[in-house]
């Protein structure tokens, strides 16, 4: 095959010394041998992308999105996994562009099989979004139907929907790791970004307002509130008390005074200074001590927070005319200090 192309040099002749490398390829494979087999596939990969330059048809571009697995498929029996990862989603992008051009059966059989290698190498190495993106694909194209044999796709449903069931409880799973280490860290946009993404989650195979995801609403409610006073404080609030819970249960009354806290900015009165400090009375009877601390500190800063933007207001009061507005501030800022 090399006399030939050292004498055609023609595509064709090109062409069939790529196919004897891959059976060489492939006895090396068999036997055990990875590196002859490697370097067999991968003078047969050069040699079709030299031809998909040449030619650009879709029997080379399929052929080098074969080159492409086979050398995926040494580095993965290597151990050396970024590498597959690499070649596989090269020939996963080809793949796509022979659906588009194609749409053949063919074509997306070859697609739902790179989409698997994708997602099984991705899931290996910890890259669980991706692996699920990839196994959602391969759900999607089955659920088109009329692209694989009967049988098959049975077989691969099963499969799919087997390995999407474990990863997303592996989702939940990493993001709740990863949640607890924003809360620690008072990393509000964290908090939001993880928490919300587990709630919705969550809800999915939520039958009821399970404790998990009420501590998650509340913790939210939390966030919103403190990082920017967001209307979602509220409604994540009142998503936060388990079903069954008594009003003097300590999620009753943490939901409460998020509440309480949340309107304090609008509803500056007295009742709100007293029903803010009834709730943390009671709440310091029934919480753990840590757990009372950290709300009373949250509601103080709260408290902190709108006594000096009213103050701020009053210093610019102080500046104008407008003495009714003034008295109205001043108001409230002695109820405030009560």
């Amino acid at each position: 095959r090399r006399r030939l192309v050292d004498t055609l040099g023609t595509p064709e002749s090109l062409r069939d010394l790529s196919l004897s490398l891959d059976r060489v390829g492939g006895i090396a494979e068999a036997r055990g041998e990875l590196d002859q087999a490697l370097e067999a596939y991968q003078e047969g990969l050069e040699i079709r992308r030299r031809l998909v330059d040449t030619l650009g048809t879709p029997e080379s571009l399929r052929d080098l999105s074969l080159s492409l697995d086979r050398v995926g498929g040494i580095a993965e029996a290597r151990g050396e996994l970024d590498q597959a990862l690499e070649a596989y989603q090269e020939g996963l992008e080809i793949d796509r562009r022979l659906v588009d051009t194609l749409g053949t059966p063919q074509s997306f059989n070859d697609l739902s099989v790179s989409l698997l290698r994708v997602g099984d190498i991705a899931e290996t190495i910890g890259e669980i979004d991706q692996a699920f993106s990839a196994y959602q694909e391969i759900k999607r194209l089955l659920d088109k139907g009329s692209f694989f044999d009967e049988a098959e796709t049975d077989a691969l449903r099963v499969l799919i929907l087997s390995k999407l069931n474990i990863l997303e409880r592996s989702r939940v799973e990493h993001f709740l790791a990863k949640y607890e280490q924003k809360l620690q860290d008072d990393d509000f946009d964290g908090i939001i970004h993880t928490g919300e993404y587990l709630i919705e989650n969550m809800l999915k195979d939520s039958n009821g307002n399970t404790q998990e995801l009420s501590a998650l609403s509340r913790s939210l409610g939390w966030a919103f509130l403190l990082r920017d006073h967001n209307p979602k404080s509220e409604d994540y609030f009142r998503g936060g008390i388990p079903f069954g819970q008594s009003n003097n249960s300590v999620e009753a009354l943490e939901v409460k005074l998020g509440l309480l806290l949340y309107r304090l900015p609008n509803e500056w009165k007295n009742s709100s200074i007293k029903a803010i400090n009834e709730c943390l009375f009671k709440l310091e009877h029934v919480a753990q001590p840590d757990y009372y601390e950290s709300l009373r500190n949250r509601a103080d800063d709260m408290i902190s927070k709108v006594r000096k933007q009213y103050e701020e207001e009053q210093r610019l009061l102080e500046t104008s005319n407008d003495t009714e507005e003034e008295l109205s501030l001043f108001a409230k800022l002695i109820g405030l200090f009560r």
